[in-house]
């Protein structure tokens, strides 16, 4: 089934987009808890 890959191939890689926006938002909190 072609759209089991493409689910697969989907969720693999929306994993590592949200991981990357998972770090990224606990960086920007870390550095505007150090602002104040």
């Amino acid at each position: 089934m072609l759209l089991v890959s493409l689910w697969k191939r989907w969720r693999s890689s929306a994993w590592i987009y949200f991981l990357a926006y998972f770090l990224c938002s606990q960086a920007c909190w870390i550095a505007g808890q150090k602002d104040m």
